[in-house]
């Protein structure tokens, strides 16, 4: 009976870590994406972009960029999936686990701004930078109080 919960154990963080691993390959397609890809194109992420920025623009009267809020959403679920992946390998206090999940957000999110200083129409800004790991924050911290809560239950 222990060996099906241990390998059950063992499958649960395999599959945490395949979900940070595709997620943070989505990030790096989606800053792949030259400026003119998400002006011009048709896929999924451009028809999403260009539905946020209409909706953005009716609600404040103006053209908005929805670029910040693309990049709260991709850092909010990676700072959610590094959280639980690094839950089940870090014994210690949630809001610990939560500091490292932010750490690993905030250095990949580096690598995202550096990446798309070499792709057309696209620029490194410390801006995005501070969007994307003020999300990973949120996330790590709201899903720390989460398991504290539980815990003390």
């Amino acid at each position: 009976m222990n060996t099906h919960k241990s390998s059950h154990s063992t499958l649960s963080k395999v599959l945490a870590w395949i979900a940070v691993i595709v997620w943070a390959v989505l990030i790096f397609v989606a800053s792949a994406k030259s400026g003119l890809d998400f002006d011009t194109g048709n896929g999924p992420l451009e028809l999403a972009r260009r539905w946020l920025a209409d909706a953005l623009s009716s609600l404040m009267g103006r053209p908005v960029d929805p670029s910040p809020i693309g990049h709260f959403s991709e850092y909010l679920v990676f700072g959610a999936l590094l959280f639980n992946a690094l839950r089940m390998h870090l014994r210690t206090r949630p809001s610990r686990v939560a500091l490292c999940a932010i750490a690993i957000a905030a250095a990949y999110a580096v690598t995202d701004e550096f990446h798309q200083m070499f792709v057309p129409g696209r620029e490194c800004d410390p801006i995005d930078w501070l969007v994307d790991v003020a999300a990973a924050t949120i996330a790590a911290f709201v899903f720390a109080a989460v398991l504290n809560r539980r815990e003390r239950r």
